[in-house]
């Protein structure tokens, strides 16, 4: 069983989390992790004609950004059966759903069957995976340009604040849990893949890291 069992997703990110942070994208759009993340890669790329492969992208506040910028294509995959609901519903009300191609479920067990993108991005998605270079390695592979990350920085609070937080999951009975990953070791990972970094930016929580492929 893969340590991304989407049925732990479910546990977690249910359609009335889903419907909830599609209804705070809408009112105040994106994150500001998110925010910066769509910002540097506008800055790094041209967007326009591009594809871009979203890996758990929630409720997709990445995409409906950059299709503004005119994205051409969109390959969205997440674990959570209901976030992809709400994405599908919300292409479908922009009628957009002709640029979305989807796929729910665990991404590294998922790879075979996705093609790789000018552009990927994971935000905030590091931390919800047990194995990082799997993760992190399997989505290397699938960005022909860009790469762009969002994940918890490796410092102490984060340590404690995951740590609390897996605590009430395991309270709650919930088989999900979050991880802080050594932020050097992600970095490293990702600059011996033939990548080169082109931005990053460290919040109080998160950091966000905009990488191009140079091999």
């Amino acid at each position: 069983m893969s340590c991304c069992h989407p049925d732990k997703f479910d546990q977690v990110f249910d359609r009335k989390l889903a419907r909830r942070e599609l209804k705070t994208l809408l009112r105040k759009g994106p994150r500001k992790s998110t925010r910066v993340l769509v910002e540097q890669v506008r800055k790094c790329v041209s967007i326009r004609g591009k594809s871009l492969l979203d890996i758990g992208g929630g409720v997709g506040a990445i995409p409906f950004a950059m299709i503004n910028d005119g994205l051409e294509s969109v390959t969205n995959v997440d674990a959570s059966s209901a976030y992809q609901t709400i994405v599908h519903e919300e292409a479908e009300r922009r009628d957009q759903t002709n640029l979305f191609t989807f796929f729910q479920g665990d991404f590294v067990s998922l790879a075979d069957e996705i093609e790789s993108s000018d552009i990927v991005t994971l935000d905030r998605v590091i931390c919800c995976y047990e194995n990082m270079e799997s993760l992190v390695g399997t989505s290397l592979e699938k960005a022909s340009g860009t790469y762009a990350v969002v994940f918890p920085r490796s410092v102490w609070w984060n340590r404690i604040l995951f740590m609390l937080t897996n605590v009430s999951l395991w309270i709650m009975r919930k088989e999900f849990r979050t991880y802080v990953h050594d932020s050097d070791n992600v970095r490293d990972l990702i600059l011996a893949r033939g990548f080169e970094a082109r931005h990053h930016s460290d919040l109080l929580v998160w950091q966000v890291s905009v990488y191009e492929r140079t091999d």
